[in-house]
């Protein structure tokens, strides 16, 4: 229960504000996009989770919230990527972007579209 003014009471539990749920499933995953220090950057990484409006992924260099990225997802299990596999390419909006205590950045990417490859 929140008071008035949108403050959370003391000990209350944290609302859920997502409007569709996550799931935490480690696909392999491709991210292309530009970080903070404006270079191109094309690297291998593994969603934390995904849902249906999207992804939450890390990355070993800070990217701005606002930044396109495509994010190509192979949907099979972590290190089994194939040329078999089905794969998503998504186009994404950087929504958050978090440092992280071992140096990395947690990315929070909104869909803006995306096609089955």
């Amino acid at each position: 229960m929140r008071e008035s003014g949108g403050v959370k009471a003391p000990g209350a539990p944290e609302r859920e504000r997502r409007h569709t749920p996550r799931h935490a499933f480690s696909f392999p995953a491709e991210v292309v996009g530009i970080d903070a220090g404006e270079v191109i950057f094309n690297v291998s990484t593994q969603l934390d989770n995904i849902s249906a409006a999207g992804i939450y992924v890390k990355l070993d260099r800070r990217v701005e919230p606002g930044t396109p990225l495509l994010i190509v997802v192979h949907l099979c299990a972590a290190g089994r990527a194939t040329q078999d596999a089905a794969r998503v390419a998504i186009n994404g909006l950087v929504l958050r972007s978090e440092p992280l205590p071992r140096g990395d950045c947690g990315l929070a990417v909104k869909f803006t579209s995306h096609r089955f490859l």
